[in-house]
């Protein structure tokens, strides 16, 4: 089930609403539990089995990480429970993978052990989410949560399980003990959802298709589908992710529990460095704050500096997925970043000339997608190659495919989606829709989302929905 399926918006939605509103105190928790486990029982079958072992037990680990005296066997107790949460991970989600790695330099045939394995949607979430827990316990940053209902209902809550953000235990445990149920919340959040609905239905679907026309065919792309191709995906990665988080944003909201922004107008930043602050904010701060500073961020040496950067990057390339498309990608953001340190030093992250947005933060995230979006680096490597070959005879031919899709609508979706790379760095349309009680703005909100809703609806209806990128994560 995906929140632009019909059956969720007009179903589950309203009739999970209904019930977490009416409900308080454990009451609350305890139906956000239920739905969220019917929520993903629908997505994903039997696979709930699995999702309900991560609740309990990472529930009971913590409760003894919490009862457990200092010393080294409370630090293992934390290291078996990370381990467990990653050999879980590592076994759907990388199992296929490192087998038909295995047999490509042996000539063995150990991938067809592991053919039949079906990925759990949204187990890289969990995981993590699960983890930062555990470790967030052992540091005393957090007491373990003494109810398991409370806690299943943290680590299954639905409008974040399955595509994030990740969201940490700490964040939000106020919210799950005391839900900040208002009509202000209420109305702020239906906003905000309808907002990333919009974002998802009529820009990213829409950038989308014009994607998959121009990379159905890497080996015949031309240099104008090449690029053509690669900012269609660039606005459709960010809309589709961007407008997931805001209706996860959204609907937490209408339930009383705060989620934290995920994204901050990324292709506005002027460096990569930048950029990795406001682009999946839930998963670089993850990142940052249990494996770099860990291993010493910036604090070791500038050699081990960069051995940690890479260390991290190639493990944010793994995590999006088990293929070398995506460890590329992360080895792609990770060199760059140690460029940039080379070239500015600690102070990458605080440079404001807006031109290198577009003469170099920009060219090189598009150039970075390719990676991202192909289905093979063979097929990376054809579209690379068309990028930079504007003296072929047939640079200018584009798919006979685009020829369809170039309706007035779509166009004007595709323009719109484009405007965010001119867009700065301080505006926000998901905040300014989910604002409520500022008077002097109330009008134009309402008109917007008046408009918003109608859009949405008629597409919801008259088209088919897609699933999120980062189902798949």
């Amino acid at each position: 089930m995906v929140f632009s399926d019909p059956a969720f918006l007009f179903a589950f939605l309203p009739i999970s609403l209904a019930l977490i509103l009416l409900l308080s105190g454990k009451a609350h928790s305890l139906s956000i539990l239920a739905l969220s486990l019917v929520f993903y029982y629908w997505t994903s079958g039997a696979l709930t089995v699995l999702l309900a072992a991560s609740i309990f037990g990472n529930w009971l680990l913590g409760r003894q990480l919490q009862d457990m005296p200092e010393g080294r066997w409370r630090d293992w107790s934390l290291r078996a429970g990370v381990c467990a949460n990653l050999a879980v991970l590592a076994y759907f989600k990388y199992a296929w993978f490192i087998a038909g790695n295995i047999d490509a330099l042996l000539g063995w045939d150990a991938s067809g052990l592991f053919a039949t394995i079906i990925l759990p949607i949204g187990i890289s979430f969990f995981t993590f989410q699960g983890i930062s827990y555990l470790i967030d316990i052992r540091r005393g940053d957090v007491e373990a949560e003494p109810s398991l209902i409370r806690f299943g209902a943290y680590l299954s809550f639905f409008p974040q399980l399955i595509a994030g953000p990740i969201v940490r235990y700490r964040d939000v445990r106020d919210d799950f003990r005391a839900p900040q149920i208002s009509l202000d919340n209420l109305a702020g959040g239906a906003s905000r959802f309808v907002h990333g609905l919009l974002k998802k239905v009529l820009i990213a679907d829409t950038a989308g298709r014009f994607a998959d026309a121009c990379f159905n065919a890497p080996a015949e792309i031309s240099f104008a589908a090449a690029w053509l191709g690669a900012l269609a995906f660039t606005i459709q990665i960010y809309f589709d992710f961007s407008g997931y988080s805001d209706m996860a944003i959204g609907i937490g909201r209408m339930c009383g529990i705060r989620i934290r922004e995920n994204f901050c107008r990324p292709y506005s930043s002027a460096t990569l460095t930048e950029f990795w602050r406001r682009w999946h904010i839930s998963l670089s701060g993850w990142f940052r704050d249990y494996l770099y500073i860990p291993l010493g961020g910036n604090r070791a040496g500038t050699i081990r500096t960069y051995r940690n950067l890479a260390i991290v990057f190639l493990l944010t390339g793994a995590w999006h997925g088990a293929a070398w498309t995506f460890i590329l990608w992360g080895l792609f953001h990770g060199a760059f970043l140690i460029i940039e340190r080379l070239a500015v030093g600690a102070r990458a992250g605080d440079v404001h000339a807006i031109w290198l947005r577009f003469v170099y933060l920009l060219p090189v995230v598009i150039i970075s997608w390719v990676l991202f979006r192909a289905d093979s680096v063979a097929d990376a490597g054809h579209v690379l190659l068309a990028m930079v070959s504007l003296t072929d005879p047939a640079a200018w031919h584009l798919p006979e495919a685009l020829h369809a899709l170039a309706t007035p609508l779509n166009l004007i979706a595709l323009t719109l989606g484009g405007l965010v790379f001119v867009m700065p760095k301080d505006v926000s349309g998901g905040v300014w829709a989910a604002q409520t009680g500022r008077t002097g703005v109330e009008a134009w909100r309402l008109s917007y989302l008046l408009v918003a809703v109608s859009v949405v609806t008629v597409l919801v209806l008259a088209t088919d929905f897609s699933p999120f990128l980062y189902f798949q994560f």
